[in-house]
């Protein structure tokens, strides 16, 4: 059994170290993202058992309402400015 898992551990980060050479930026984004991933595993868990699950449920669907609506208010102005800008580089006069 140890060994079996030894091995598979071992496969895998022989499967991840040679996907750092083949696909640089996206594995690296996909290793960032496992990492924070793991960083706030520790603390929802202890938020888990000390709150019940309907509020939990309730502040999680604010805070993704929240940052949705803050995405759409950044990312407008950001493409309205990028279209003037190719707008005015299209149009030398």
């Amino acid at each position: 059994m140890i060994k079996t898992t030894r091995n598979w551990v071992l496969g895998y980060f022989l499967v991840l170290f040679s996907t750092l050479f083949l696909f640089p930026m996206t594995s690296r984004v996909l290793g960032l993202a496992f990492l924070f991933s793991l960083i706030i595993n520790a603390p929802s868990e202890f938020v888990s058992k000390k709150v019940s699950k309907s509020v939990l449920s309730l502040v999680t669907g604010l805070a993704l309402l929240g940052f949705m609506f803050f995405l759409i208010y950044s990312a407008i102005p950001i493409t309205i400015n990028g279209a003037r800008a190719s707008l005015k580089s299209s149009n030398p006069s």
